[in-house]
Protein backbone atom coordinates (compact mmCIF):
# COMPACT_ATOMS: atom_id res chain seq x y z
CA UNK A 1 0.00 0.00 0.00
CA UNK A 2 3.12 2.31 -0.19
CA UNK A 3 1.78 3.94 -3.27
CA UNK A 4 -1.13 5.62 -1.50
CA UNK A 5 0.75 7.40 1.00
CA UNK A 6 2.44 9.20 -2.14
CA UNK A 7 0.76 12.74 -2.86
CA UNK A 8 2.17 12.61 -5.95
CA UNK A 9 1.25 9.30 -6.92
CA UNK A 10 -2.42 9.95 -5.78
CA UNK A 11 -2.57 13.25 -7.87
CA UNK A 12 -1.51 11.86 -10.73
CA UNK A 13 -4.59 9.22 -10.48
CA UNK A 14 -6.96 11.92 -9.83
CA UNK A 15 -5.75 14.56 -12.54
CA UNK A 16 -4.92 12.25 -15.61
CA UNK A 17 -1.68 10.38 -16.64
CA UNK A 18 -0.32 13.93 -18.82
CA UNK A 19 -0.23 15.60 -15.20
CA UNK A 20 2.99 13.66 -14.14
CA UNK A 21 4.93 11.55 -16.87
CA UNK A 22 7.23 9.96 -14.66
CA UNK A 23 4.19 7.73 -13.30
CA UNK A 24 2.78 7.21 -16.72
CA UNK A 25 6.20 5.46 -17.07
CA UNK A 26 6.66 4.13 -14.13
CA UNK A 27 3.26 2.19 -13.76
CA UNK A 28 3.81 0.67 -16.90
CA UNK A 29 7.58 -0.58 -16.21
CA UNK A 30 6.10 -2.16 -13.11
CA UNK A 31 2.73 -3.26 -14.19
CA UNK A 32 3.81 -6.63 -12.39
CA UNK A 33 3.77 -5.24 -8.83
CA UNK A 34 0.52 -6.42 -6.97
CA UNK A 35 1.02 -3.57 -4.74
CA UNK A 36 0.66 -1.48 -7.35
CA UNK A 37 -2.12 -2.76 -9.10
CA UNK A 38 -3.83 -3.11 -5.47
CA UNK A 39 -3.57 1.29 -5.68
CA UNK A 40 -4.41 1.62 -9.08
CA UNK A 41 -7.57 -0.20 -8.31
CA UNK A 42 -8.60 1.88 -5.08
CA UNK A 43 -7.59 4.80 -6.77
CA UNK A 44 -9.99 3.67 -9.49
CA UNK A 45 -12.81 4.09 -7.14
CA UNK A 46 -12.36 7.97 -6.81
CA UNK A 47 -13.79 10.41 -9.19
CA UNK A 48 -13.95 14.32 -10.00
CA UNK A 49 -17.78 14.32 -10.45
CA UNK A 50 -19.35 13.52 -6.97
CA UNK A 51 -20.23 16.16 -4.45
CA UNK A 52 -18.23 16.42 -1.28
CA UNK A 53 -18.77 13.83 1.48
CA UNK A 54 -19.89 14.61 4.92
CA UNK A 55 -17.50 14.85 8.10
CA UNK A 56 -19.77 11.43 9.01
CA UNK A 57 -19.48 10.01 5.51
CA UNK A 58 -15.43 10.54 5.88
CA UNK A 59 -15.28 8.98 9.22
CA UNK A 60 -17.11 5.76 8.23
CA UNK A 61 -15.20 5.30 5.14
CA UNK A 62 -11.53 5.42 7.45
CA UNK A 63 -12.76 3.30 9.55
CA UNK A 64 -14.51 0.42 6.69
CA UNK A 65 -10.66 0.89 5.12
CA UNK A 66 -9.08 -0.15 8.59
CA UNK A 67 -11.41 -2.54 9.04
CA UNK A 68 -11.07 -4.45 6.07
CA UNK A 69 -7.36 -4.82 5.62
CA UNK A 70 -7.02 -5.20 9.24
CA UNK A 71 -8.70 -8.83 8.64
CA UNK A 72 -5.82 -9.94 6.36
CA UNK A 73 -2.94 -7.47 8.00
CA UNK A 74 -2.62 -8.23 11.65
CA UNK A 75 1.02 -6.41 11.98
CA UNK A 76 1.52 -3.65 14.13
CA UNK A 77 3.63 -1.50 11.32
CA UNK A 78 1.50 -2.73 8.87
CA UNK A 79 -1.88 -1.58 10.74
CA UNK A 80 0.22 1.65 10.96
CA UNK A 81 0.39 2.38 7.30
CA UNK A 82 -3.28 0.83 6.33
CA UNK A 83 -4.07 3.92 9.16
CA UNK A 84 -2.26 6.62 7.31
CA UNK A 85 -3.22 5.77 3.55
CA UNK A 86 -7.04 5.14 4.94
CA UNK A 87 -6.39 9.38 6.61
CA UNK A 88 -4.54 10.13 2.80
CA UNK A 89 -7.75 9.50 0.87
CA UNK A 90 -10.23 10.53 3.44
CA UNK A 91 -8.03 14.09 3.41
CA UNK A 92 -8.24 13.94 -0.64
CA UNK A 93 -12.11 13.72 -0.67
CA UNK A 94 -12.31 16.46 2.31
CA UNK A 95 -10.91 18.96 -0.15
CA UNK A 96 -13.74 21.83 -1.14
CA UNK A 97 -15.43 19.10 -2.99
CA UNK A 98 -12.47 18.02 -4.82
CA UNK A 99 -13.11 14.53 -5.39
CA UNK A 100 -15.73 11.57 -3.63
CA UNK A 101 -15.69 8.40 -3.41
CA UNK A 102 -18.12 5.28 -4.62
CA UNK A 103 -16.57 2.39 -2.99
CA UNK A 104 -18.96 -0.69 -1.82
CA UNK A 105 -17.47 -3.10 1.07
CA UNK A 106 -14.65 -5.20 -0.41
CA UNK A 107 -15.29 -9.03 -1.09
CA UNK A 108 -19.06 -8.24 -0.99
CA UNK A 109 -21.25 -11.43 -2.11
CA UNK A 110 -22.51 -9.79 -5.26
CA UNK A 111 -24.82 -13.33 -5.72
CA UNK A 112 -26.88 -12.42 -2.89
CA UNK A 113 -27.41 -8.90 -4.30
CA UNK A 114 -28.83 -10.11 -7.77
CA UNK A 115 -31.43 -7.92 -9.16
CA UNK A 116 -35.15 -8.50 -9.17
CA UNK A 117 -35.85 -8.67 -12.71
CA UNK A 118 -39.91 -8.46 -13.42
CA UNK A 119 -39.41 -11.10 -16.52
CA UNK A 120 -39.09 -13.69 -13.38
CA UNK A 121 -36.63 -16.33 -14.99
CA UNK A 122 -33.19 -15.37 -16.05
CA UNK A 123 -31.77 -15.53 -19.64
CA UNK A 124 -27.84 -16.23 -17.97
CA UNK A 125 -27.93 -19.50 -18.28
CA UNK A 126 -29.76 -19.73 -21.39
CA UNK A 127 -27.02 -21.63 -23.92
CA UNK A 128 -26.13 -19.75 -26.41
CA UNK A 129 -26.87 -20.95 -29.93
CA UNK A 130 -24.40 -21.02 -33.34
CA UNK A 131 -26.36 -18.58 -35.16
CA UNK A 132 -29.01 -15.67 -33.94
CA UNK A 133 -31.43 -17.30 -32.32
CA UNK A 134 -35.54 -16.38 -31.03
CA UNK A 135 -37.57 -17.68 -28.64
CA UNK A 136 -40.95 -17.71 -27.36
CA UNK A 137 -42.81 -20.01 -24.87
CA UNK A 138 -42.18 -23.27 -27.23
CA UNK A 139 -41.38 -21.61 -31.27
CA UNK A 140 -37.98 -21.50 -31.93
CA UNK A 141 -36.59 -19.24 -35.18
CA UNK A 142 -33.45 -19.53 -35.83
CA UNK A 143 -31.31 -17.23 -38.49
CA UNK A 144 -28.18 -18.66 -40.13
CA UNK A 145 -26.76 -15.59 -41.86
CA UNK A 146 -24.11 -13.18 -41.54
CA UNK A 147 -23.73 -10.38 -39.43
CA UNK A 148 -26.63 -8.50 -38.79
CA UNK A 149 -30.39 -9.16 -38.93
CA UNK A 150 -33.59 -7.10 -38.54
CA UNK A 151 -36.26 -8.37 -36.30
CA UNK A 152 -39.82 -6.78 -35.91
CA UNK A 153 -41.93 -7.66 -32.21
CA UNK A 154 -46.08 -6.90 -32.60
CA UNK A 155 -48.52 -7.24 -29.94
CA UNK A 156 -49.45 -10.32 -31.15
CA UNK A 157 -45.89 -12.24 -33.47
CA UNK A 158 -42.30 -11.92 -34.11
CA UNK A 159 -41.33 -11.46 -37.43
CA UNK A 160 -37.73 -11.93 -39.11
CA UNK A 161 -36.82 -11.82 -42.50
CA UNK A 162 -39.88 -13.94 -43.94
CA UNK A 163 -40.19 -16.62 -41.07
CA UNK A 164 -42.98 -15.98 -38.31
CA UNK A 165 -43.45 -16.61 -35.25
CA UNK A 166 -47.11 -16.23 -32.98
CA UNK A 167 -47.06 -15.02 -29.83
CA UNK A 168 -49.24 -17.85 -28.27
CA UNK A 169 -48.44 -17.51 -24.13
CA UNK A 170 -47.59 -14.83 -21.16
CA UNK A 171 -43.35 -16.25 -22.02
CA UNK A 172 -40.89 -13.17 -22.28
CA UNK A 173 -38.98 -13.16 -25.95
CA UNK A 174 -35.23 -14.21 -25.71
CA UNK A 175 -32.82 -13.28 -27.97
CA UNK A 176 -29.40 -15.33 -28.72
CA UNK A 177 -26.89 -12.92 -30.58
CA UNK A 178 -23.77 -14.80 -31.02
CA UNK A 179 -20.26 -14.15 -32.24
CA UNK A 180 -19.57 -12.21 -35.18
CA UNK A 181 -23.69 -11.17 -35.66
CA UNK A 182 -25.77 -8.40 -34.57
CA UNK A 183 -28.98 -7.79 -34.59
CA UNK A 184 -31.89 -4.64 -34.67
CA UNK A 185 -35.06 -5.20 -32.56
CA UNK A 186 -38.20 -3.43 -32.90
CA UNK A 187 -40.70 -3.36 -30.22
CA UNK A 188 -44.04 -3.14 -30.36
CA UNK A 189 -44.51 0.13 -28.31
CA UNK A 190 -41.83 1.89 -30.66
CA UNK A 191 -38.43 0.94 -28.91
CA UNK A 192 -35.47 -0.04 -30.75
CA UNK A 193 -32.79 -2.23 -29.44
CA UNK A 194 -29.70 -2.98 -31.17
CA UNK A 195 -28.02 -6.16 -29.61
CA UNK A 196 -24.01 -6.32 -29.88
CA UNK A 197 -22.08 -9.80 -30.56
CA UNK A 198 -21.92 -12.65 -27.65
CA UNK A 199 -24.88 -11.04 -26.35
CA UNK A 200 -28.38 -12.57 -24.79
CA UNK A 201 -31.62 -10.42 -23.90
CA UNK A 202 -35.01 -11.48 -22.80
CA UNK A 203 -37.90 -8.52 -23.46
CA UNK A 204 -41.21 -8.66 -21.79
CA UNK A 205 -44.14 -8.97 -24.54
CA UNK A 206 -47.41 -6.79 -24.17
CA UNK A 207 -49.24 -10.15 -23.00
CA UNK A 208 -46.94 -9.96 -19.70
CA UNK A 209 -48.99 -6.75 -18.69
CA UNK A 210 -48.13 -2.96 -18.89
CA UNK A 211 -44.64 -3.23 -17.41
CA UNK A 212 -41.35 -2.73 -20.01
CA UNK A 213 -38.69 -4.60 -19.63
CA UNK A 214 -35.36 -6.34 -20.47
CA UNK A 215 -32.61 -8.27 -19.43
CA UNK A 216 -29.30 -8.12 -20.71
CA UNK A 217 -26.23 -10.42 -20.81
CA UNK A 218 -23.77 -8.59 -23.09
CA UNK A 219 -24.12 -5.40 -24.96
CA UNK A 220 -27.11 -3.51 -26.22
CA UNK A 221 -27.74 0.33 -27.49
CA UNK A 222 -31.32 1.06 -26.61
CA UNK A 223 -33.62 4.07 -28.17
CA UNK A 224 -36.69 3.84 -25.84
CA UNK A 225 -39.79 4.98 -26.76
CA UNK A 226 -41.19 8.14 -24.49
CA UNK A 227 -43.67 6.52 -22.12
CA UNK A 228 -43.24 8.37 -18.71
CA UNK A 229 -46.24 6.12 -17.15
CA UNK A 230 -44.68 3.06 -18.21
CA UNK A 231 -40.62 3.36 -17.39
CA UNK A 232 -38.68 0.76 -19.17
CA UNK A 233 -36.40 -1.12 -16.86
CA UNK A 234 -33.23 -3.00 -17.76
CA UNK A 235 -31.66 -5.48 -15.79
CA UNK A 236 -28.25 -7.35 -15.61
CA UNK A 237 -26.33 -8.91 -13.34
CA UNK A 238 -24.64 -5.46 -11.84
CA UNK A 239 -26.75 -2.70 -12.73
CA UNK A 240 -30.19 -1.91 -13.15
CA UNK A 241 -31.27 0.96 -15.62
CA UNK A 242 -34.42 2.92 -15.74
CA UNK A 243 -35.47 4.99 -18.54
CA UNK A 244 -38.88 6.81 -19.59
CA UNK A 245 -37.84 7.60 -23.08
CA UNK A 246 -33.92 7.75 -23.70
CA UNK A 247 -31.05 6.69 -25.72
CA UNK A 248 -28.05 4.46 -24.21
CA UNK A 249 -25.77 1.75 -24.38
CA UNK A 250 -25.40 -1.34 -21.54
CA UNK A 251 -22.55 -3.13 -21.78
CA UNK A 252 -22.91 -6.02 -18.56
CA UNK A 253 -20.86 -9.53 -19.47
CA UNK A 254 -20.51 -12.61 -17.38
CA UNK A 255 -16.79 -12.31 -16.89
CA UNK A 256 -16.48 -11.50 -13.09
CA UNK A 257 -13.20 -9.17 -13.97
CA UNK A 258 -14.93 -7.02 -16.81
CA UNK A 259 -16.31 -3.17 -16.40
CA UNK A 260 -19.96 -3.17 -16.19
CA UNK A 261 -21.17 0.37 -18.02
CA UNK A 262 -23.65 2.63 -18.91
CA UNK A 263 -22.98 5.15 -21.11
CA UNK A 264 -25.73 7.48 -21.59
CA UNK A 265 -26.89 9.71 -25.39
CA UNK A 266 -30.09 11.33 -24.95
CA UNK A 267 -32.20 11.93 -21.92
CA UNK A 268 -31.97 10.80 -18.63
CA UNK A 269 -31.55 7.12 -16.71
CA UNK A 270 -31.32 6.37 -13.06
CA UNK A 271 -28.92 3.62 -12.95
CA UNK A 272 -29.19 1.27 -9.58
CA UNK A 273 -25.95 -0.38 -8.76
CA UNK A 274 -27.47 -3.45 -7.12
CA UNK A 275 -24.44 -4.82 -4.85
CA UNK A 276 -24.54 -1.07 -3.08
CA UNK A 277 -27.84 -0.33 -2.80
CA UNK A 278 -27.47 2.86 -4.51
CA UNK A 279 -28.97 4.63 -7.40
CA UNK A 280 -26.79 7.21 -9.74
CA UNK A 281 -29.09 9.61 -12.42
CA UNK A 282 -26.71 9.79 -15.52
CA UNK A 283 -26.89 13.13 -17.73
CA UNK A 284 -25.92 13.19 -21.54
CA UNK A 285 -22.43 12.33 -22.07
CA UNK A 286 -21.75 10.76 -19.05
CA UNK A 287 -20.92 6.86 -18.09
CA UNK A 288 -21.02 5.09 -15.14
CA UNK A 289 -18.50 2.27 -14.86
CA UNK A 290 -18.86 -0.07 -11.69
CA UNK A 291 -15.96 -2.64 -11.01
CA UNK A 292 -15.05 -4.88 -8.16
CA UNK A 293 -17.87 -2.99 -5.74
CA UNK A 294 -16.96 0.51 -7.04
CA UNK A 295 -18.84 2.56 -9.23
CA UNK A 296 -17.02 5.83 -11.06
CA UNK A 297 -19.80 8.45 -13.11
CA UNK A 298 -17.29 10.36 -15.75
CA UNK A 299 -18.34 12.55 -18.95
CA UNK A 300 -16.81 10.89 -22.51
CA UNK A 301 -17.20 10.60 -25.76
CA UNK A 302 -20.36 8.41 -26.53
CA UNK A 303 -18.92 7.63 -30.12
CA UNK A 304 -16.64 5.38 -28.64
CA UNK A 305 -18.76 3.19 -26.77
CA UNK A 306 -21.94 3.21 -29.83
CA UNK A 307 -19.97 3.02 -33.20
CA UNK A 308 -20.42 -1.36 -32.80
CA UNK A 309 -24.05 -0.78 -33.81
CA UNK A 310 -23.29 0.69 -37.06
CA UNK A 311 -20.40 -1.68 -37.65
CA UNK A 312 -17.01 -0.19 -36.02
CA UNK A 313 -15.36 0.64 -33.13
CA UNK A 314 -14.11 4.13 -33.00
CA UNK A 315 -9.55 4.06 -31.78
CA UNK A 316 -8.80 7.47 -30.24
CA UNK A 317 -5.22 6.34 -29.14
CA UNK A 318 -5.83 3.09 -28.07
CA UNK A 319 -3.17 0.89 -26.90
CA UNK A 320 -3.20 -1.81 -29.57
CA UNK A 321 -3.57 -4.29 -26.35
CA UNK A 322 -7.10 -2.54 -26.05
CA UNK A 323 -8.25 -3.18 -29.71
CA UNK A 324 -7.39 -6.87 -29.02
CA UNK A 325 -9.27 -6.80 -26.04
CA UNK A 326 -12.23 -5.94 -27.92
CA UNK A 327 -11.97 -7.61 -31.39
CA UNK A 328 -11.65 -10.79 -28.79
CA UNK A 329 -14.55 -9.88 -27.40
CA UNK A 330 -16.39 -9.65 -30.46
CA UNK A 331 -15.50 -12.74 -32.37
CA UNK A 332 -14.96 -14.44 -29.22
CA UNK A 333 -11.33 -15.84 -30.10
CA UNK A 334 -8.49 -15.37 -27.42
CA UNK A 335 -5.70 -12.95 -28.68
CA UNK A 336 -2.22 -12.90 -27.54
CA UNK A 337 -0.95 -10.04 -27.73
CA UNK A 338 3.21 -9.77 -28.08
CA UNK A 339 4.64 -7.20 -25.46
CA UNK A 340 6.37 -5.80 -27.81
CA UNK A 341 3.74 -4.50 -29.91
CA UNK A 342 0.50 -4.21 -26.87
CA UNK A 343 1.59 -0.82 -26.43
CA UNK A 344 1.50 0.06 -30.18
CA UNK A 345 -0.96 3.37 -30.01
CA UNK A 346 -3.63 3.60 -32.81
CA UNK A 347 -6.32 5.90 -33.60
CA UNK A 348 -8.96 6.10 -36.47
CA UNK A 349 -12.29 3.81 -37.62
CA UNK A 350 -11.96 0.25 -37.72
CA UNK A 351 -14.74 -2.03 -39.71
CA UNK A 352 -16.15 -5.01 -38.04
CA UNK A 353 -15.96 -7.89 -41.08
CA UNK A 354 -17.46 -10.87 -41.21
CA UNK A 355 -14.53 -12.34 -40.04
CA UNK A 356 -11.72 -11.49 -37.69
CA UNK A 357 -9.31 -12.34 -40.58
CA UNK A 358 -10.89 -9.36 -42.49
CA UNK A 359 -10.45 -7.34 -39.91
CA UNK A 360 -7.12 -7.50 -38.99
CA UNK A 361 -5.85 -7.47 -42.47
CA UNK A 362 -6.84 -3.73 -42.20
CA UNK A 363 -5.08 -2.98 -39.48
CA UNK A 364 -1.96 -4.90 -41.05
CA UNK A 365 -1.70 -2.44 -43.44
CA UNK A 366 -1.66 0.11 -41.21
CA UNK A 367 0.28 -0.67 -38.36
CA UNK A 368 3.53 -2.95 -38.52
CA UNK A 369 2.37 -5.93 -36.96
CA UNK A 370 1.37 -9.70 -37.82
CA UNK A 371 -0.70 -12.50 -36.82
CA UNK A 372 -1.05 -16.01 -36.75
CA UNK A 373 -2.87 -18.94 -35.42
CA UNK A 374 -2.04 -21.82 -33.20
CA UNK A 375 -3.79 -23.97 -30.24
CA UNK A 376 -6.95 -21.99 -30.98
CA UNK A 377 -5.42 -19.22 -29.99
CA UNK A 378 -4.26 -15.90 -32.41
CA UNK A 379 -1.29 -14.54 -31.87
CA UNK A 380 0.13 -10.74 -32.49
CA UNK A 381 3.37 -9.97 -33.25
CA UNK A 382 5.81 -7.79 -34.87
CA UNK A 383 5.69 -7.58 -38.33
Amino acid sequence: MKYLTDIQFVFWCLRGQPSHPKWTSYVYKHRDDAQLKRALDVMRCLSFQHPKMSDNERSELYESIVADNNKSMQKPRTLSILRRVAAVLCALIAIGGLVSVAVGILNRNNEANQPQSSLQTSIYNTEMAQNIRVINGNGVIDIPVGQSVNICCTTDAICVQQQTLALTTDQPIDILVPAQHRATVNLCDGTRVWINSNTKLRISTPQMGAVRAAELEGEAYFEVAHNPESPFTVYSRTLNTVVKGTSFNICSTSTPNNTHYVVLVEGKVDVEVTSLGQSVTLNPSQILNYNNDCYMVTTTDVSKYISWKDGAIIIDSNSLQDVMSKLADYYNVEIVCSPSVSQLRCSGRLVLFDNIGQTLNVLTNIIPIGYRWADDKLYITEE
